[in-house]
């Protein structure tokens, strides 16, 4: 090989540089086929065999001919055996053929054993939509041994795509034609015959007779659209959220669209109504293409458990799914603002699962709780002998709140709990008693004990009798005169009742 470096002109030889470095060659690892005998540039094939050097200077090891970039990176280099893809991208693959027979064995003419015959390139590529995608090439002669040799290219993305070839994207380079020759469309189905100097299949052994192919293809990804949307039943606008009363009847809408650049198939509508809104049986209904336009009655009430079935879409292709719902009755709601989030999905054949969501507020007005409200707020005393009567004359006990019982303190260490409003009470001994009244009142179904005030409070004093003095018989004051009389005057009344007495003894 090193003679046939040798004969290569200088002009040929930076003809090759120049083919080289614009593809930026590299070594790689990949999956090529088949196990095969391999050379190298010292010691090349005796016979027509395609890519099995192990030791090209500028492309390593032949048998990984096979690789690919963004067709949007123009500097040499960036090819790789496994490429990450996105949607809408242009990929350049990118072919390395090189017939590894010795250059003495090409003839005069280029009619030797070491010349290629019928040389042809098959590329195939994947017609699947996947998250991961493995494109092979297929280089051959009717004269090789192998046949046919074989290398891989892997495509990936986190989102399933397609490959599709860019018609009329087929070109070999080699240093004969360093701009380029077209190659037949047929290079991705049947094959397409390749050369030195232009496609006729005819390829000479050794390195200056190597040349590049290089196709497009085009990744496509499905790409695909939910909008949900609601309105009251009877009203004509669909929007994202609207306010509803309870027990209204509500209309729900699905737009699907296709917003990429693939046909989807087996597009399932379905929708999760939230708990309290039940579907309308019968009210679901259709529009598509595939229905001329019109909206037609599904047969199937299965939009809200599983979804349903509206066909197929070509990119830009739309469809629509319309049913009726019902809310939830007053006595069902809670008080306030009720929001019910209604959530839309569709799933084309494998791919992913899109949804989206349509709210429906419904108020229910309900009379705010008032706090109990109690309180023990009068009392007065009727007062008697060394007894009291204490009347509970006013209290509060309003919002859910009752009077449950009355604790009468007498002052006098007697209490007495009762659900009356009065009480009498009678005291062992006189002085001075402050009576209280303390309520129980029942409250939130718990008892609230201790509920006294100032008002529910009043003193009673009890004071024992007094005995007036005896006061002594005043005299008149008669001087004299007066002694004699009031002496004459008892001295007559003497001597008549010595009189009778003597008269009643001498009657025995």
């Amino acid at each position: 090989m090193k003679n046939l470096f040798s004969r290569i002109s200088k002009k040929g030889l930076l003809v090759m540089a120049v083919v080289v470095g614009a593809f930026g060659l590299a070594t790689a690892a990949q999956a090529w086929s088949p196990d095969r005998p391999t050379y190298t540039m010292k010691v090349p094939a005796d016979h027509v065999t395609f890519n099995s050097i192990t030791d090209n200077p500028s492309y390593g090891d032949e048998r990984t001919f096979f690789d690919a970039k963004d067709a949007t990176n123009t500097a040499s280099g960036g090819f790789k055996d496994n490429v990450t893809v996105s949607n809408g991208e242009e990929v350049l693959l990118r072919i390395y053929v090189h017939n590894n027979a010795a250059a003495n064995l090409n003839g005069t003419n280029y009619d030797g054993v070491g010349v290629a015959k019928g040389a042809k390139l098959r590329i195939y590529l994947p017609t699947a939509t996947a998250n991961a995608l493995r494109a092979n090439a297929y280089v051959s002669a009717t004269n090789a041994a192998p046949l046919e040799v074989a290398d891989t290219v892997d495509f990936n993305s986190s989102t399933p795509f397609s490959l599709s070839y860019v018609p009329g994207s087929a070109v070999m380079y080699t240093n004969a034609v360093t701009k380029g020759f077209a190659l037949n469309d047929s290079v991705v189905t049947t094959g397409a015959a390749i050369g030195y100097t232009g496609a006729n299949g005819i390829i000479p052994g050794c390195l200056e007779y190597s040349g590049i192919v290089t196709i497009k293809a085009k990744v496509s990804m499905p790409d695909y659209s939910l909008e949900k949307k609601v309105r009251v039943n009877g009203t004509s606008t669909f929007e994202k959220s609207v306010t509803a009363k309870p027990g209204d009847k509500v209309d729900y809408v699905l737009a699907f669209k296709n917003t990429g650049s693939t046909t989807l198939s087996n597009v399932v509508v379905g929708d999760r109504l939230p708990q309290g809104v039940t579907y309308v049986k019968g009210s679901t209904e259709y529009i598509s293409s595939a229905t001329g336009n019109k909206w037609v009655k599904s047969t199937s009430d299965n939009v809200t458990v599983g979804g349903l079935d509206i066909g197929g879409f070509v990119a830009g292709g739309a469809g629509y799914v319309k049913f009726t719902a019902q809310l939830p009755s007053e006595k069902d709601l809670k008080c306030g603002v009720n929001e019910f989030v209604n959530t839309g999905y569709a799933k084309p054949g494998d791919y992913g699962t899109i949804q989206d969501t349509a709210i429906v507020q419904v108020t229910k007005v309900c009379e705010q709780p008032k706090t109990p409200v109690y309180s023990c707020d009068l009392v007065n005393l009727t007062k008697g002998d060394r007894q009291v009567t204490v009347n509970l004359t006013k209290y509060t006990a309003l919002n859910g709140a009752s009077l449950k019982m009355v604790t009468y303190n007498f002052g006098d260490g007697k209490t007495l709990t009762t659900d009356k409003l009065s009480a009498t009470h009678k005291y062992a001994d006189y002085g001075t008693y402050r009576v209280t009244a303390t309520l129980t009142f029942r409250v939130n179904d718990k008892d609230v004990t201790g509920v006294t005030s100032e008002s529910c409070a009043a003193s009673v004093t009890f004071t024992p009798p007094t005995t007036p003095p005896v006061t002594p018989p005043e005299l008149p004051n008669t001087g004299a005169g007066s002694v004699i009389g009031i002496f004459g005057v008892v001295s007559v009344l003497s001597a008549i009742g010595y009189r009778l007495f003597l008269g009643r003894k001498f009657a025995r």
